[in-house]
């Protein structure tokens, strides 16, 4: 009725199965993994949520609009419409609209969305997919924002779903997050339903859940370190002295699995986190960055930051376990400058390419890194962070500051505090962020 499909005389047949929707209805699912076997790869990139995220600094007023079954939206090419027919009690059909399934689909329709309103991209508006989110800085500018992007998408042909939409709200949610100016959250909806899953009893489950948590991964400080025991548990490391093939069928079965104590309390700990998880502020690519690092034995850790209108705001948190040759390292220099390293180059490194950044950390050595007699590795390590404008300052223990409070709770920056903070200079110690408890891996 919708002329979304035919009745098809093609050689092509896929099977059908039927997924019930959120609101009770049933969605039609082709399963065209043999399709998509043959077919010639489109490399159209999706792009990266948090550089979406990180470009609504300053907005004030958001708009979400949701298409109406964006795919549909889209013709199939004419000689193509036979490749895509399925198999039903009823007879063969094929799709005249680009469904869901095919692996070209998501990246045609981010190049039809990307390509249409390419003047608006990041100036006014955001798309992902059939997801659309309008800011602004004042409610006048954000009607003519919204008139804009609703009349250029009337002109290409495309529809929304006015009960998907919202409109001039000072909070909405958005791939997952929930935006505000203040700062970015969870999306409580998605945070809930990861609270009621239950216990894993399979280590893909296992996979599920820490594929769900994991999405949330800059929310929660030492991440790595609080999910180890269930890292450790999908590592197919366990299972190096097996061919391949056995490994990957190991890996995917349930007969092996073993939920230990270890495992429980990790679950449980990061179904806990994800509850009282930050808000996390925008950066300003107009200011310097702050970076802590923590490293330890176990693991790696490091706290991006910024002092934004005299508060101190947390952007990200990251954390890693280390690696079986990153094991053997004894010396706490070189861990730490590991730490430094891969939070400057790897982790952080689209914020802090071209900004100046300032580096706390513990190891009074590392702040004379560039003076010492270095090995290889650390020559090598420190050349690879040449490009970055970085300062490395000491800071003592008993100074060490946390970022998870303050990210919850931001408070201005005292005088007391920037006083203490410029008497410390002598000592090359920086002061950043609240004295509360000791920092991720220390």
């Amino acid at each position: 009725q919708k002329q979304v499909i035919r009745e098809s005389v093609s050689p092509w047949a896929a099977p059908v199965v039927l997924v019930k929707k959120k609101n009770g209805t049933l969605r039609l699912c082709v399963d065209y993994r043999a399709l998509n076997k043959k077919t010639i790869k489109d490399a159209y990139p999706l792009p990266r949520i948090d550089d979406y995220l990180d470009s609504l600094n300053g907005a004030k007023l958001f708009t979400t609009l949701d298409l109406t079954s964006g795919y549909y939206q889209v013709a199939m090419i004419q000689e193509d419409i036979e490749k895509t027919a399925f198999c039903t009690p009823f007879g063969l059909y094929e799709y005249t609209r680009m469904p869901m399934g095919l692996t070209n689909s998501a990246g045609t329709f981010q190049r039809l969305m990307q390509n249409s309103m390419s003047d608006f991209m990041f100036k006014s508006l955001l798309v992902y997919l059939d997801d659309m989110l309008i800011f602004s800085t004042d409610f006048d500018d954000h009607l003519i924002r919204l008139g804009n992007v609703l009349e250029r998408i009337r002109s290409i042909g495309l529809k929304v779903n006015p009960n998907k939409c919202v409109f001039c709200r000072d909070s909405v949610d958005f791939l997952g997050h929930t935006i505000s100016e203040s700062g970015i959250a969870t999306q409580q909806s998605k945070v809930s339903s990861i609270q009621k899953l239950s216990t894993p009893t399979s280590v893909k489950q296992v996979r599920a859940f820490l594929g769900m948590a994991g999405y949330y991964l800059k929310f929660i400080p030492r991440f790595s370190h609080v999910a180890k025991p269930l890292l450790d548990m999908v590592n197919e490391s366990h299972l190096s002295g097996l061919p391949r093939g056995i490994k990957r069928q190991r890996t995917k079965g349930s007969s092996d699995f073993k939920w230990s104590g270890e495992c429980e309390s990790s679950f449980r700990a990061l179904q806990t986190k994800l509850i009282s998880v930050p808000i996390l502020g925008f950066p300003d690519f107009s200011k310097p960055f702050i970076l802590d690092i923590d490293v330890s034995y176990s693991g790696l850790g490091a706290v991006l930051s910024q002092k934004q209108d005299d508060l101190s705001k947390v952007i990200a948190y990251a954390s890693r376990t280390l690696r079986r040759e990153e094991k053997n390292i004894k010396s706490s220099f070189k861990l730490e400058l590991l730490g430094l390293k891969w939070a400057v180059t790897e982790k952080f490194c689209s914020y802090l390419l071209g900004n100046k950044v300032t580096v706390y950390t513990d190891n009074k050595g590392l702040t004379f890194s560039n003076k010492a007699q270095l090995g290889a590795i650390e020559q090598k390590w420190l050349s690879q962070m040449a490009v970055f404008d970085y300062e490395i300052k000491h800071r003592k223990g008993s100074l060490n500051r946390n970022a998870d409070f303050l990210s919850r709770y931001p408070s201005p920056i005292t005088q007391d505090e920037t006083e203490c903070e410029a008497a410390s200079e002598d000592e090359d110690i920086g002061i950043n962020l609240a004295i509360l408890t000791p920092p991720p891996y220390s």
